[in-house]
This record gives C-alpha cells, sequence and structure tokens, in this order.
C-alpha cells in the first residue's frame, strides 16, 4: 500500500510540474486616453524551455475597436561575471480605440505555452475621458530590453579593465574616445552613416561606457521627432562587452539597444539625447542620472535626374508588388476583392496608387503588415485589400499598380508593377442594365460632318396649303395648354418619386432586403448599420451618424422613443461597428447583428408611425 501511494505521489507531482518555467505579462502605454486616441496593449510571454509560446488572444470590452495582434519574437538575459540566462519567447501587442468614456478594466491576454493556455499577469486599468481633456503626464521611464517589459541592465562580480595599453579589435576602435564625457560610466548614441536620403534606413545604436559595477533603471527614448522609428528585434546585452579606450583609461562597452530610423525631410536632422539612470555601490543610494550626445545625420532628396513620373519622397528601398482578384465574373452593383501584396526591403509605403477607371469603384482598403529585420535591414510585407464595386456591364481593365522607389544602394530609380487584368461584369440579377446616368455620349445627337462637296439646291417655295395654316394658328395654343396641364402633372409626379425615393424610410427598409443575400461579415455589418441610421433619421429626424453612442442615446429619448428601442438601437450600432472594423470579423457574431437588424428597424419605423398618427389626432 505504501509504495502505490509513493509512485502517486510521484505521478501528481510529475503531471502537476510545468514542462517549462514561463513568464507571461502584460502592460499598458498609457493610464489615461481620449476617445478616439489609440493606444497599446502588449503582452510579453517568455520560457527558458524550447516551446515557444503562441496564438496569444486579447477580448477588449464593449466600444472599444481592437487592431492586432501584432506579433514577434523576443529574447533576453541577465548577465554578469562571464555568466548569461537567456529566455526566449514573443511579445505581442494590440491597438485599442474606445468609442465610450469611463473607467475600464481590460482582460488580461492568453497565450498557448506547451499546450497549456496561460493568463498574463499584470493591471490592465485605462481611463477613458472626452477629446480635449486628457491631463498632460510626464513620459514614462522604459526598460531597455523589449519596450514596457525586460530584466534591468545588470552587472554583476563587475572588475575594472586595466588601464595599461593594449591591443583593441576593430570593433573597439570605431567605440574608442579621446574624451571622456563623464566619469566611470556615460551614454552614447551612435549611427551608422553619417549622410543619407529622405527615406533611406539609418541604424542608430545606444551605447553604455561603464567603469564601475551598475544597474539600469530608468532609460527614456530620444525624440526621433523628424524620424520614422522601427525597433530592430535583438536581445540587448547578450553580447560579449567591449574593452575599448577612453582618454587615460580603459571602459567596458555594452549596446544597449538598436534602432532603424528613416529620416522624413531632408536637413540636418538630430536625434534628440537619450536620458537614463543608473544604480550602483559606487553611487550609494543616490541614482546617477546620465544624457547621451544628440547624433545629427544630413539628410538630402534623391536626385532629380531620372526621377519617375509618380514618384513619393521617401519611398526608398526595393519593392515589389503581387495581386489576386477573386472572382473574375460578377454582376453589376457587386464587388470583387482585389489583394496587392508589397513586399521589400525598406520603410514599406502605407498607400498605393490605384487605376482609375469609368464604372470601377474602389473603397477604402483594409491593410495588413509584418515587419522584420534581416541582417540589420527593416524588411517584410504589407497587404492591401481592396473591395471593388463595378457600375456597368461588360469586361473592365482594372489597370496596373505601379509603384516608384529609389533603390539607394544601386543608386537608380525603379519602378513596382501589377497588372491586375480583366474582370467580366454581367447585368444584375434582375435582368436591368446598368446605371449609366451622366455617363452618355454628350456628342451623340450633333450632326455628323458632310462626307463629300456639292452645289447648294434650294428647295422650291410652293406657297403653305390654308388647312396647313389654320393648323398652324391653332395648334400652338392649345398645345402650349395642354402641354402645360401635362408638365405639372408630370413635375408633381417626379417631386413625389424624389420624396419617396428619399424618405429615410424607404431607404432603411431597401438596405434591409440588400442584407439578406450578403454574406461577407464587413458588408452585412455596414448594411445594418445603414439601415438602423436611416431608421432613426426616419422615426426621429435626428442624424445619427458620427454620433457618439452616449449623445445619441440622450438624443433618442428626449426625441421620445422608449428606453428599451434606444438601448437595443445602440447596443446594435455598436455591435455593427466593431464587426466593421475588426481586421478578422468573425462570422458569427455578423450574423447576429443581421438576423437582429430588421427587428430593430421595424420597431423604429413603427415608433414613427405612432407620432404621424399623434400628430393627425392633435
Amino acid at each position: 500500500m505504501a509504495r502505490w501511494s509513493l509512485l502517486i505521489a510521484l505521478f501528481v507531482l510529475v503531471w502537476s510540474s510545468p514542462a517549462h518555467a514561463a513568464d507571461v505579462s502584460a502592460s499598458l502605454s498609457a493610464d489615461v486616453v481620449e476617445v478616439g486616441e489609440p493606444f497599446v496593449v502588449e503582452m510579453r510571454a517568455m520560457t527558458d524551455g524550447d516551446v515557444m509560446p503562441s496564438d496569444p488572444v486579447l477580448r477588449a470590452p464593449k466600444g472599444f475597436v481592437v487592431s492586432g495582434p501584432r506579433i514577434s519574437t523576443r529574447s533576453m538575459a541577465q548577465f554578469g561575471g562571464g555568466r548569461s540566462l537567456v529566455q526566449r519567447g514573443i511579445g505581442a501587442t494590440w491597438s485599442l480605440v474606445s468609442s465610450v468614456t469611463g473607467t475600464f478594466t481590460i482582460p488580461n491576454p492568453t497565450v498557448v505555452i506547451g499546450g497549456q493556455s496561460l493568463t498574463a499577469g499584470g493591471s490592465l486599468r485605462v481611463k477613458v475621458v472626452p477629446a480635449g481633456q486628457k491631463p498632460q503626464t510626464s513620459p514614462r521611464g522604459r526598460s531597455p530590453f523589449g519596450g514596457l517589459f525586460g530584466s534591468p541592465f545588470q552587472i554583476e562580480e563587475f572588475e575594472a579593465p586595466p588601464d595599461a595599453p593594449g591591443d583593441l579589435s576593430d570593433e573597439a576602435k570605431k567605440l574608442k574616445l579621446d574624451r571622456e564625457p563623464d566619469p566611470y560610466v556615460f551614454v552614447r548614441l551612435v549611427p551608422d552613416k553619417e549622410t543619407a536620403v529622405v527615406g533611406e534606413q539609418v541604424t542608430l545604436s545606444y551605447y553604455v561606457y561603464y567603469r564601475t559595477d551598475l544597474q539600469l533603471t530608468v532609460q527614456r527614448e530620444p525624440s526621433l521627432a523628424d524620424f520614422l522609428r522601427v525597433p530592430i528585434e535583438k536581445a540587448p546585452g547578450t553580447e560579449e562587452a567591449i574593452i575599448t579606450s577612453v582618454a587615460e583609461h580603459r571602459y567596458h562597452v555594452k549596446l544597449l539597444d538598436r534602432v532603424a530610423i528613416f529620416p522624413l525631410h531632408a536637413g540636418e536632422l538630430k536625434t534628440g539625447v537619450l536620458f537614463t539612470k543608473f544604480t550602483g555601490r559606487r553611487f550609494g543610494a543616490k541614482e546617477l542620472e546620465r544624457t547621451s550626445n544628440e547624433a545629427a545625420v544630413v539628410v538630402r532628396e534623391p536626385p532629380l535626374d531620372g526621377r519617375p513620373a509618380g514618384y513619393r519622397m521617401g519611398d526608398v528601398g526595393n519593392y515589389k508588388l503581387s495581386a489576386e482578384v477573386t472572382p473574375r465574373e460578377t454582376r453589376v452593383g457587386e464587388t470583387v476583392a482585389v489583394e496587392v501584396r508589397l513586399t521589400g526591403r525598406g520603410s514599406l509605403p502605407t498607400a498605393l496608387k490605384i487605376p482609375e477607371r469609368t464604372g470601377v469603384e474602389w473603397l477604402d482598403p483594409e491593410r495588413k503588415e509584418e515587419i522584420e529585420v534581416e541582417n540589420g535591414k527593416v524588411s517584410g510585407w504589407r497587404l492591401f485589400r481592396y473591395a471593388v464595386r463595378f457600375t456597368k456591364e461588360g469586361n473592365t481593365e482594372l489597370g496596373t499598380v505601379e509603384l516608384p522607389f529609389f533603390d539607394e544602394e544601386r543608386g537608380v530609380y525603379e519602378t513596382a508593377s501589377v497588372d491586375l487584368g480583366e474582370v467580366r461584369i454581367l447585368a444584375r440579377k434582375d435582368g436591368s442594365s446598368a446605371d449609366t446616368k451622366g455617363e452618355e455620349d454628350p456628342f451623340a445627337t450633333v450632326a455628323k460632318p458632310r462626307q463629300s462637296l456639292g452645289e447648294y439646291q434650294a428647295d422650291r417655295d410652293r406657297g403653305v396649303a390654308p388647312a396647313l395654316l389654320w393648323t398652324l394658328v391653332l395648334v400652338p395654343p392649345v398645345g402650349v395648354t395642354l402641354s402645360g396641364f401635362v408638365w405639372s402633372v408630370a413635375r408633381g409626379m417626379r417631386r413625389r418619386r424624389r420624396d419617396r425615393d428619399n424618405d429615410p424610410a424607404v431607404l432603411a427598409r431597401r438596405a434591409l432586403t440588400e442584407l439578406e443575400p450578403k454574406t461577407d461579415p464587413k458588408d452585412s455589418a455596414a448594411l445594418a448599420e445603414r439601415a438602423l441610421h436611416l431608421a432613426i433619421e426616419a422615426a426621429t429626424g435626428i442624424k445619427s451618424r458620427g454620433v457618439m453612442l452616449e449623445e445619441l442615446s440622450k438624443r433618442l429619448e428626449d426625441a421620445g422613443l422608449a428606453p428599451e428601442l434606444v438601448a437595443d438601437t445602440t447596443e446594435l450600432l455598436q455591435a455593427a461597428s466593431k464587426v466593421r472594423f475588426d481586421p478578422e470579423p468573425e462570422q458569427e457574431a455578423a450574423d447576429r447583428v443581421a438576423k437582429r437588424a430588421p427587428a430593430v428597424v421595424t420597431r423604429l419605423l413603427r415608433a414613427k408611425n405612432g407620432k404621424r398618427s399623434e400628430s393627425k389626432a392633435a
């Protein structure tokens, strides 16, 4: 019996012990934000085992729109006395935007490690205030190893390098200084080039020089106001310290961080300074503050010679374009999906110039991206997903997407391009032709030019017969009277038809009829949202687009709508907005919105009819 008890205890101990020591934490980029202001939730998942974390998930409260996650690999280390402990893992960031005010606790994100779902530690509490009411606060300090996360830079069992002269490595010679900016410890910014063109990558390294044991407690980034900043993923502090010469002393040099910066305009651009604080035995209880130098880069525009038409300043690197159009056959009024994929090296453009064609309407694109660093160079891909609607039937050429860029390594201009091909457009399902209003040929009724010359021959004057004469005399006044009556009737009919076509109630019902066959989640949510806004306008006269939900609730109640109807309407508008702005919306959420929309719209229109009956009775 004792043997079985021992085996069971060992089984429970082995089963309950984690296979890998994991550290999962999360934090916010800001504690107080304004309505509509983006902020970031960042999660770090580190493990000392071989299994990498995966599947990070964040679920935000109602009223928040979430984009992401953006995932990057990470590693960090503590070092000192020739020893180092390295952990590997991932970092995940989500961008959030709130449309409601209040104080919210965001559920901590989760991640899967070794088949187990773990919840990140940390308090994610944010206060959302109205626009323009955010208090001014001082910037936070930043740990040097991975944004808001990471272990402090710490050196233990330090032994100062000897001051006796000795041979220096090539890298140590580059870090050598003739003057000591500060005693014992100082920080320095070093760009990898002193000149560049607008949009060219410059790698900026943060170094700490030290002659005593120390621990980095605060690191505030340089402003980099004239640059676009992209972090270079690495494991800061894991490299061996370099011994170099500063004045008559020998210093240890460690790399704190390294970022890629892209100049935004021409001129002598300055990076700003790096602010740090250190503690150590030599400094006692006092923190030692150190400010770096301010590095400068001379930036010029790419050459005018050979610059192609359509080139946008800052498009520097090496790019390629590819595209996919699905389906290749559709109907008038419907859409096809056009995905254009941009890959390459450098700062990838955030927008593409699309070809313009008659009868082709391009909607605003959705974007996805993945940026990485290979051999110190920023590269990656950006996906532009367009919805294209057609208003004319027939075979339509979508055209070619072109992106001129300057290859700074070769010093030449090139153009990346992709041909989108042809799409066949059929008539509408009801058999009606395309809406070509405003697209008729204005010269179709103009007389054609004569094709040959000849003599002028006048018609023989035969006079006017009496019957024809009296007809010409009497018909005009009768015709004027009759045409005036017909014109008045037709004008009234057109006015009533125009009023009916512009009636929000009619438009709301029409949007519901278009909602039924929709399968794309974003299109379905957009039609449901449009029907709700039109029904609100029909019931109350309030144009609700662009009105905050809290304000809209109050205005609807003031307009006389029942509180239950107001709550259902605003809740459905919020659900539809979340589906529309979710990069990868769930079909189930879109179906719920589409299923609830007809009932809420019908209740709003009944509320309109009820008010009309009351006004007639009065």
